[in-house]
């Protein structure tokens, strides 16, 4: 196998800047130990502190619902990238967004710098279980309330039928709308969503799949027609 004796990471803090730090090892080595410790010590050297950056959902590797449902393709983020996410949000409670496994694999001393945020509900599990977990703080947002996570970032949450929600987020003069799984299945409901949020749209993020029978395999007309309605919606 490969050998190396000098440890390098490079670090986007929240405004663009770029830092490069490396540490040089006295011989060669290929320890899956030590090269992980070391970069992680050139990170905790950094002040990362400043700017929001937030992840949505994450679900970075193993299956869902009983082994039926797998990633299409492996993640490039790693558990060790926590290092540099501030915030998590969680549409949803389904297995395919809101991953135990996944969030018990960030490393303990990442968990005690992230807040968590999500929809506020009745059983309060996914803001129960993230509190176990000991993150920094865990928010049930209120739904349509903007919530400041910095100068110029605010987020707003408004839940949907089937449990799940959306996340609204501006930042200075940009605003995105993260649709997830969200059934907006009529003009009014989608004009609904764009009046709540109050400011033009700039990115949308939605999905053209579906968690649900559309269809049987191979029937392409049905799959197209679905495709194409859902297009429709969201072309106002």
């Amino acid at each position: 196998g490969l050998s190396g004796r000098t440890v390098s990471i490079k670090v986007r803090l929240h405004d663009f800047t770029t830092l490069n730090r490396s540490t040089t090892l006295p011989s060669p080595t290929d320890s899956a130990g030590t090269i992980p410790r070391l970069a992680r010590g050139l990170l905790a050297d950094l002040d990362t502190s400043g700017g929001v950056r937030l992840l949505c959902d994450p679900w970075l590797e193993g299956t869902a619902f009983n082994d039926g449902w797998a990633l299409l393709a492996p993640s490039t983020f790693s558990y060790e990238d926590f290092a540099g996410i501030t915030h998590l949000w969680f549409s949803h409670e389904h297995p395919d967004h809101f991953s135990p496994p996944s969030l018990k694999s960030i490393p303990e001393e990442c968990r005690r710098r992230i807040v968590v945020m999500t929809q506020r509900t009745r059983d309060r599990r996914v803001a129960s279980f993230c509190r176990g977990l000991g993150f920094a703080q865990v928010i049930e947002m209120p739904s349509a309330e903007w919530i400041q996570l910095g100068p110029d970032v605010a987020v707003m949450c408004q839940p949907v039928k089937l449990d799940d929600s959306w996340l609204a987020i501006r930042a200075g003069d940009t605003t995105l709308l993260n649709l997830n799984d969200c059934l907006l299945g009529t003009e009014e409901e989608v004009r609904g969503a764009m009046a709540q949020v109050g400011h033009p749209i700039d990115v949308l993020l939605t999905q053209f799949s579906f968690a649900a029978w559309i269809g049987n395999q191979g029937d392409r007309d049905a799959h197209e027609t679905s495709a194409r309605i859902s297009r429709a919606r969201f072309m106002l």
